[in-house]
């Protein structure tokens, strides 16, 4: 299993990302960044970049550059947020839900998706 660098609008998010990637995902090895620039310096393949909604807005222009598998897990997002997002070459946005369950499964499957196995 690869690694997921979590890039998170707060300690909370990331916090609760990481749990639920390990009750989903055990094998998956998880860091945490603050910007897009520091989980650069930080990925190492097989992995994915996964970035939260201030991260994805912050992305704009950086991630087509950088030729990895970063995606957006965020709440709230706008249709203009989805389109600037994959513009910039974000290569997926996925929703966020608020609900527990729910937000594992739809991790989950961002992970199924993108994480080597």
């Amino acid at each position: 299993m690869g690694q997921v660098i979590l890039v998170e609008d707060n300690a909370t998010d990331s916090g609760l990302a990481a749990i639920a990637i390990a009750l989903r995902k055990p094998r998956a090895v998880v860091r945490e960044a603050r910007s897009l620039d520091e989980a650069l310096t930080l990925f190492s393949p097989p992995g994915v970049v996964i970035l939260g909604y201030r991260a994805l807005r912050e992305a704009a222009g950086k991630a087509e550059r950088v030729g990895l598998p970063v995606v957006g897990f965020a709440a709230n997002l706008t249709d203009a947020d989805r389109r600037r997002a994959l513009a910039a070459g974000i290569r997926e946005v996925y929703e966020r839900p608020a609900a527990w369950r729910p937000y594992c499964d739809a991790l989950e499957m961002v992970l199924d998706a993108w994480l080597p196995q």
